[in-house]
């Protein structure tokens, strides 16, 4: 129910970081699943927004991203969404 990243967390978006830097736009969607936990939607931004404070550490434009949220789905995850 964490909303921090682990280092196999960070070892999946690094792999995605020449692709996200070169991306037009990013979609963050937290998910945590309302019967899960009493206020998901804060755990599901919190999740979304600790995956945007790693990769605007690493150098991805805060500009191109957003945060989104998904509180229906029977998941624990941020999923990135990105165009080019």
């Amino acid at each position: 129910m964490s909303a921090k990243l682990t280092p196999e967390h960070e070892a999946q978006l690094l792999s995605l970081l020449p692709k996200l830097k070169d991306a037009k736009a990013i979609t963050l969607r937290g998910f945590c699943y309302k019967k899960d936990i009493g206020n998901a939607k804060s755990a599901a931004l919190a999740r979304a927004v600790s995956v945007e404070k790693f990769l605007v550490k690493q150098g991805v434009s805060k500009k191109k991203l957003s945060r989104r949220y998904n509180t229906e789905d029977a998941e624990h995850a941020v999923r990135v969404e990105f165009s080019n």
